[in-house]
């Protein structure tokens, strides 16, 4: 009934991406657990920044307000792994402007994009029968972003799937439903020396 604080924290306020006019909130409207399954919900409402400071050089700060509001959580701090196989059983919405993301951020130094980023899935509302899955990583200076978009059969919303995560010394491997729909070579992200 309640989130797990010893793995999970809720987003508050502007987190990411300059460009969104998103912010999130942990209230129930946005965000709540019902029988165990988490519940992430935008809205289109005005609200006001609790961070703001008209004279910050800062954009999360010197916005006064956003017209969206969203839930958000991350296990910064928390949870840590190096191997291994993730997966999150999930159900999104299609509506307009929806563009709902499951994905892992590195911890390593450097900031983003150097830490690494992992898609494991993106859904875009304007492609409903679209899994996008990607990379994100820096290699000797260069930003990369290898993806494969997965066609599927039918739309994407409104129905379970499984999306997953295979993490080896060699290779990772996004999975949708069990079936892998995007590979990567650990040694073509790897610095050169």
């Amino acid at each position: 009934t309640k989130l797990n604080s010893r793995f999970w924290t809720p987003e508050v306020n502007f987190v990411r991406n300059i460009e969104a006019a998103q912010i999130y909130t942990a209230r129930p409207k946005n965000l709540k657990l019902t029988r165990g399954a988490l519940t992430l919900t935008a809205h289109h409402e005005h609200f006001e920044n609790t961070n703001w400071k008209p004279e910050s050089p800062h954009w999360w700060e010197s916005r006064k307000e956003a017209d969206y509001t969203s839930g958000s959580i991350n296990s910064r701090g928390k949870v840590e792994f190096r191997y291994g196989r993730v997966e999150i059983r999930a159900k999104i919405e299609h509506g307009r402007g929806v563009w709902p993301a499951l994905w892992l951020i590195g911890n390593n130094p450097g900031g983003w994009p150097s830490c690494g980023e992992i898609d494991i899935l993106e859904y875009v509302s304007q492609n409903p029968q679209t899994h996008h899955a990607t990379l994100h990583y820096t290699k000797d200076g260069q930003y990369l972003n290898p993806s494969t978009p997965h066609t599927t059969s039918t739309p994407l919303a409104g129905d379970w799937h499984l999306y997953g995560m295979n993490w080896t010394p060699e290779k990772i491997e996004l999975t949708l439903d069990g079936a892998v729909v995007f590979s990567h070579a650990l040694d073509e992200a790897t610095q050169a020396d």
